[in-house]
């Protein structure tokens, strides 16, 4: 088959149109159909306006046509991928195919969404030439966001076609592809399901109210803070009966889901009064609008609404087997789920990681259910599971005292340990942790060996270049890979490239007044960046998530970018009434000169800069000249470091030193930015924060960047930086401004 260039996804609900949203985020076109062509325009139209948006640029959207299913017939043909996601009722969706079956071109894969339909019983009466190309792919909503795709084949699918599916679901759609076997539910809701109905049914058998029970079910055990009953709320709790209702039916009489699918009182009472989660305007929860009140959560014997009541757990580890009556009800729920997930290994996936996978990308789970199994420790589960009257499965009993995962290797079918398969062109350092040692490790920073004479700066921390020893680890690194290698790239394992803790690291500076350390840590910070931009060497800045404050400023003096495609940058400190300290101001300046005329170049950079707007997205980052045309972007976060390493090897290839280029000035004051921005500044709650933008701005645009105007740009930048800092109000915006850092977990 050849590579995928068109979809079409027939069914324009929430799941069919954000599909074909995210294949137009990849850059393809997509064909949305419907019954009726009103259906399907008026889903195309909610694509756009949506909240949460669809589209990570608003150009995708022109690659989205939508038709009605009679008039789109013909189109079908051009298209070499078709999606079907209808109803979940198996017969309305074979009398599709054997309406579509006509215009299906003969190489094209067809697939359905379905989340819990076996594969077996959709192609039941489909010819063997159309049955040969079909596969299940079940996408988690939103589509644009959620990672995990399940993919189920059977043996005898055309595997040019499986083939092309994954691939295009891997690279284009950024998503991690976790092939199951053709049982009910597969693998991520089969689990998910049995663990909310486990977990819901306990908590009112044993008494627990929703923040008791979502209190247990979260951060210990590295699950959401939305806990189950949140959860519930967010999915729909008039759902659950459904799911469990259909899962039930298509499983074995002695599976262990039947002996926990029996009905939940209080969830049939909601149900009956129209309480059935976010949708309907409160479930287990509810948002009070009113003044001095927040969130409800509702009483299980009279369901009226309380205040929330705090659940205080105590930290620390050892509460799986504890006899406390909060961790007596976590360990009961727990030691069964993953007690099913044993189970579950040759019955709905091949091996641990499959199962690990599905659960942490399709219910953002911390760690997978064998991963958690490896912190509990095997013997203690086991022996907990025993005490449930629960089989012990065989998959956990041949794993003796593990671990299940050792290294690059888990334990496999039959009790022995094996490498984990990885698809092709796939890096992480997690992966080159498990297998070497640091070359440099300071600071929170450490360095590391990639392959190909590359070497990656991995940021451990989120104070970025404001930690402690984090200017003398990238001073380090420089040396190392100048005399050692050919590039660097620079990285950060997790979904943050660099988070506002730094924000705090500048309080704590301003609230003991150490003004001269603050000052030489700028000073050191600008010329550690700006050796960083003049390296003999080329530098790939590898990032993903949310990008802002010192992490931006190292991304942009690298040579190139290489941004996950969900990448969310932009500079916060004018919110916080201060500047970029490092010369931010002016690196954005000059990367809008290079793509647009100069007026419009500082008009542009005040207006990021004035903001404190995120992009949202890097397609949208494009647009804000944070990246630049020649930058790439990754589809893929699991692929992100190895397309930065790609990125690297190209450009050490050609590399010539001194390459990096000084930009002219761009224009003179007299028709700079301050008069463009003098609505702005006064109107803006941080007024002296943008006349200081406004004014480096436009010094900068006047004097250009050769090293005379740039030594004179990072002296005005500490100048106009600390004379916003000491004000009075600073302190106390720094500090309203501490957020909460990327959720942790403790070891049960």
């Amino acid at each position: 088959m050849n590579p995928i260039g068109k979809v079409a996804v027939i069914g324009a609900g929430v799941m069919g149109a954000g599909i074909a949203a995210q294949v137009a985020n990849a850059g393809f076109p997509a064909l949305l159909l419907d019954m009726t062509e009103e259906l399907a325009v008026a889903a195309h139209e909610k694509l756009r306006v949506g909240i949460p948006a669809a589209y990570m640029h608003p150009s995708a959207e022109t690659l989205v046509t939508a038709r009605g299913l009679e008039n789109g017939l013909s189109e079908l043909s051009t298209c070499d991928w078709i999606i079907e996601a209808i109803i979940e009722k198996a017969d309305v969706k074979r009398s599709l195919y054997r309406r579509i079956a006509p215009w299906v071109a003969g190489h094209a894969a067809i697939s359905s969404n379905t989340s819990t339909i076996c594969r077996a019983d959709l192609v039941a009466e489909m010819p063997a030439a159309l049955a040969d190309r079909f596969l299940i792919t079940h996408f988690f909503n939103p589509p644009r966001t959620m990672r995990l795709l399940e993919v189920v084949a059977a043996p005898d699918t055309d595997k040019a076609t499986s083939d092309a599916v994954i691939d295009f679901a891997d690279r284009a759609l950024g998503k991690t592809v976790v092939r199951c076997r053709d049982r009910p539910g597969f693998i991520a809701n089969r689990l998910g399901c049995f663990w909310m109905q486990v977990a819901m049914l306990f908590a009112v058998e044993q008494g627990l109210t929703v923040e008791e029970a979502d209190a247990v079910m979260g951060n210990r055990f590295g699950i959401p803070k939305t806990g189950v009953f949140g959860l519930a709320d967010l999915v729909g709790v008039d759902l659950m009966p459904s799911v469990n209702a259909s899962l039930a039916a298509a499983l074995e009489s002695d599976d262990l889901f039947q002996t926990v699918n029996r009905p939940i009182a209080p969830v049939e009472r909601m149900i009956a009064v129209g309480l059935t989660g976010r949708k309907s305007g409160g479930g287990f929860y509810r948002q009070v609008r009113d003044p001095g009140h927040g969130r409800e959560a509702l009483d299980f014997v009279s369901l009226a609404y309380r205040p929330m009541v705090p659940v205080g757990l105590p930290k620390g580890e050892g509460f799986f087997g504890s006899s406390s009556r909060l961790d007596r009800y976590g360990t009961a729920v727990m030691a069964r789920t993953l007690a099913y997930a044993g189970h579950l290994v040759g019955d709905a996936a091949e091996d641990a990681v499959s199962i690990d996978e599905a659960m942490r990308l399709g219910y953002n789970w911390r760690w997978g259910p064998f991963e958690l199994a490896d912190r509990i420790g095997l013997d203690l589960l086991r022996g907990e599971i025993a005490s449930t009257g629960v089989a012990v499965p065989p998959f956990l009993a041949r794993a003796g005292s593990g671990p299940i995962h050792r290294g690059s290797e888990t334990i496999t079918r039959d009790g022995t340990y094996a490498r984990r398969p990885q698809p092709m062109s796939i890096l992480s350092l997690a992966d080159v942790r498990a297998c070497a040692s640091p070359v440099i490790e300071k600071g929170g920073l450490s360095l590391w060996s990639i392959g190909e004479g590359i070497f990656c700066l991995e940021f451990a921390s989120p104070g970025g270049l404001m930690g402690e020893g984090a200017l003398d680890a990238i001073d380090a690194a420089l040396d190392h890979v100048a005399e050692h290698g050919h590039a660097l790239v620079v990285s950060r394992d997790g979904a943050e490239f660099s988070a506002d803790a730094e924000f705090q690291i500048i309080a704590s500076f301003v609230r003991g007044g150490d003004w001269r350390k603050l000052a030489a840590l700028i000073v050191r910070g600008q010329v550690v960046l700006e050796r960083l931009k003049q390296a003999p060497f080329p530098t790939v800045a590898a990032i993903s998530g949310t990008t802002i404050g010192s992490g931006l400023e190292v991304a942009l003096r690298c040579t190139a970018i290489q941004a996950h495609a969900e990448s969310s940058l932009g500079y916060l400190e004018a919110s916080v009434g201060l500047i970029p300290p490092f010369g931010g101001c002016c690196e954005l300046l000059w990367r809008a000169g290079a793509a647009m005329a100069g007026a419009r170049a500082m008009k542009l950079t005040f207006d990021q800069l004035a903001s404190s707007r995120l992009s949202r997205s890097a397609a949208v980052a494009r647009d804000m000249c944070y990246v630049r045309p020649s930058d790439g972007i990754t589809m893929n976060s699991a692929r992100l470091l190895a397309d930065a390493r790609t990125r690297a090897v190209n450009l050490a290839r050609d590399w010539k030193s001194g390459a990096g280029t000084m930009l002219r000035p761009l224009l003179t004051v007299r028709d700079g930015v301050v008069p463009l921005a003098g609505e702005e500044i006064s109107n803006s709650p941080a007024p002296a924060a943008n006349r200081a933008i406004a004014r480096l701005i436009s010094l900068a645009a006047s004097r250009g960047g050769d090293a005379t105007a740039l030594k004179e740009m990072l002296a005005a930048t500490r100048e106009e930086f600390f004379g916003l800092v000491k004000l009075p109000e600073a302190l106390a915006r720094l500090e309203a401004a501490r957020g909460q850092g990327p959720g942790g977990g403790t070891r049960p």
